[in-house]
């Protein structure tokens, strides 16, 4: 099992942008996020308030989404595939923060605007697909929350 948490961790810290998906009145929503995570695979993004997978979670906190490595088509198949609950993060963490800037290139301080907020992924299942070490067999990490 630390052979998969260490090969998630890997695909976290390679990866870019999730693609997470919501739903609301208007049915179900995926949008691309640039993201940081923490060492319990929580994952982070800043957001507009007003933007639809927002305010769609304000009614429904499950989410799903993926995280991609692969590049072209000549690439083997690397990414995750996440389910869990989103919620908005009230309190100011000063750590994910920096890791956000540093991830985006920033070397000048940022923060959030007016009408922007945090926001935090939890995964309840993270199924990892890894082609180059076992084919198109996912291996599936279940988090007690």
């Amino acid at each position: 099992m630390e052979e998969i948490k260490n090969l998630i961790r890997e695909v976290l810290e390679k990866g870019y942008v999730i693609s997470l998906g919501t739903s609301d009145e208007g049915g179900v929503w995926v949008t691309d996020l640039v993201y940081v995570h923490d060492e319990q695979f929580n994952i982070y993004w800043f957001s507009y308030d007003t933007a639809r997978h927002s305010v769609a979670l304000l009614k429904t906190t499950n989410v799903a989404g993926t995280i991609t490595l692969s590049a072209s088509t000549n690439d083997k198949d690397i990414g995750l595939q996440i389910e869990g609950v989103a919620e908005k993060v009230h309190d100011k963490n000063k750590k994910t923060a920096l890791a956000y800037n540093a991830k985006k290139g920033r070397t000048t301080p940022w923060l959030l605007k007016k009408g922007q907020s945090w926001y935090r992924l939890k995964p309840k299942k993270i199924e990892l697909i890894y082609e180059p070490l076992f084919g198109f067999e996912k291996k599936m990490l279940q988090l007690k929350r």
